[in-house]
């Protein structure tokens, strides 16, 4: 995707860099084939893969939905077009990665590991097609899905166009830790409670 993906893909003096393109950089050697990475909106990334337009996306976690474009690697005598999760290998993914919930300092909103507190029908924002936007609207969140990075998204919760944001840790808390603004007026629910889901990409 074009958006920065700390630490796994993000964009340094006009280059994409990270520990997945390092991965991969790896898997080039390996095989002797040159792989061409191109950038796009991760909406677009998906509906090119669909099309046939790319041969592959990276950093992908498992949605059933996303099996009518391609295959995740299956488990050892398993066929890849199985629509469980458990059938994954998920010794072959790229990363793992989990999602927290983030909120303005002083709010009351909370998650306790299995539900929120303090949320009501308040606004929880997630970048679009993302996983995690499904996994709340499982547990009766109302969610806008938007196209712009993490770091916007800090932007909108603080001009109060979300209540909360669910944005994957390692990223959200990279942009946090490098923006003043945001670390004083944004925290991460419950640091003591792990994050909503931890997924292989």
């Amino acid at each position: 995707e074009d958006t920065n993906s700390f630490p796994w893909v993000f964009q340094s003096n006009g280059n994409t860099e990270g520990l997945n393109i390092e991965l991969l950089k790896i898997l080039e050697r390996k095989l002797g084939v040159r792989i061409n990475l191109v950038n796009y909106p991760w909406k677009r990334c998906l509906a090119m893969m669909k099309s046939g337009e790319v041969d592959g996306v990276i950093g992908s976690s498992f949605k059933p939905d996303r099996l009518n474009m391609g295959s995740y690697p299956a488990k050892q005598g398993g066929s890849g077009e199985s629509t469980l999760e458990k059938d994954i290998d998920t010794s072959k993914r790229l990363h793992a990665s989990g999602y927290s919930l983030y909120r303005l300092k002083g709010t009351a909103i909370a998650w306790n590991g299995r539900a929120f507190k303090n949320l009501g029908d308040k606004i929880i924002a997630a970048q679009m097609d993302f996983s995690i936007a499904e996994d709340l609207r499982k547990l009766g969140a109302v969610v806008k899905e938007t196209p712009e990075d993490p770091s916007f998204i800090f932007r909108g919760l603080i001009n109060g166009h979300f209540a909360a944001a669910a944005l994957q840790t390692s990223t959200a808390n990279h942009i946090l830790n490098r923006n003043s603004e945001y670390r004083r007026r944004i925290e991460k629910c419950s640091a003591d409670i792990s994050p909503f889901h931890q997924k292989p990409y």
